[in-house]
């Protein structure tokens, strides 16, 4: 793990696993956003150096990354992960959502997607840039994942293999 983490200086560059990928100005949104898909579906939103959303297929959240801190699904709740630095060594400290904390970080989690999804489906944004895999209209792709989110049964996905 790195000793000390840095702003992304450009997003796009950096989000080179997500082999469709588009760059959005959205209206009165002050960061800009980069979303795309991973070849095995997982979908990425990262909105300025502050917010991660990471969804696997089934809309289920799998990785977040909120105002410097990390999460992680583990199945029922979410593992919030925070580096704690000290001059000799770096720890990574774990806390696993109570069920309010879960509620309360689901409702924010909503709040941006609905903003999100409404923006995408207003037409309200400017494409910067965009690669896609294929021929789909990436914007239309993402709203719908986004309305996927918010109507999915379970907010979490499945707790990833091999982590506690």
């Amino acid at each position: 793990m790195a000793r000390n983490e840095s702003d992304r200086a450009d997003l796009w560059a950096e989000a080179v696993a997500l082999t469709s990928r588009v760059e959005l100005v959205v209206a009165g949104w002050p960061d800009a956003v980069v979303a795309g898909y991973r070849d095995n579906g997982w979908c990425s939103v990262y909105v300025g150096q502050d917010l991660m959303l990471q969804f696997t297929p089934d809309c289920g959240l799998r990785r977040a990354y909120v105002d410097s801190e990390l999460y992680r699904t583990q199945g029922a709740t979410l593992a919030r992960l925070r580096r704690e630095r000290s001059e000799r060594e770096t720890s990574l400290l774990r806390h696993d959502l109570s069920e309010e904390e879960l509620a309360v970080f689901q409702a924010r989690v909503h709040a941006v997607v609905r903003d999100l999804k409404t923006a995408l489906q207003a037409g309200h944004f400017t494409i910067q840039r965009e690669i896609s895999a294929s021929d789909e209209k990436l914007t239309d792709r993402l709203a719908a994942t986004l309305a996927g989110v918010l109507a999915a049964e379970r907010f979490l996905a499945p707790a990833i293999p091999g982590k506690r």
